[in-house]
């Protein structure tokens, strides 16, 4: 039903594609994997409305899993160094988990500006972290 969704949405239909973001919380792995597809291929980049769904659910998800689907989604979706993204990963990266932490640090890499003086600076306080995962 997702890929079947994903073949006749238009990316403009915002409810459909909240829908299929839903989606990545499904416990199949092809399910998860067919929503991040669908949302890539056919929502709109630089979606505000989305980007914040994703980074106000999917991203801080309990489930590294869901997480992950949420990285590669905001990475296929946002433009390089767009502000609003920039900022609410810069406050992921003082999350208390450490896993979010560690894929906001990964997601900035993909998305941010290269010479961003705040990513710069988070990425410097992350080589502090007390986790060693987030530190690498």
């Amino acid at each position: 039903a997702v890929e079947a969704l994903g073949s006749i949405v238009v990316g403009r239909d915002r409810d459909s594609m909240l829908l299929v973001i839903q989606c990545t919380e499904d416990s199949d792995e092809y399910v998860k994997q067919s929503a991040v597809n669908t949302v890539l291929g056919a929502a709109e980049k630089g979606d505000a409305v989305l980007l914040n769904s994703i980074l106000s659910h999917q991203f801080v998800h309990q489930d590294r899993r869901v997480r992950d689907a949420a990285q590669q989604m905001v990475a296929g979706l946002s433009h390089q160094g767009d502000p609003q993204v920039t900022a609410r990963l810069l406050e992921c990266c003082q999350d208390t988990s450490a896993a979010i932490r560690k894929h906001a640090c990964a997601t900035l890499c993909r998305v941010s500006v290269r010479g961003d003086d705040r990513v710069i600076g988070a990425m410097a306080d992350m080589i502090l972290d007390a986790d060693a995962d987030v530190q690498k």
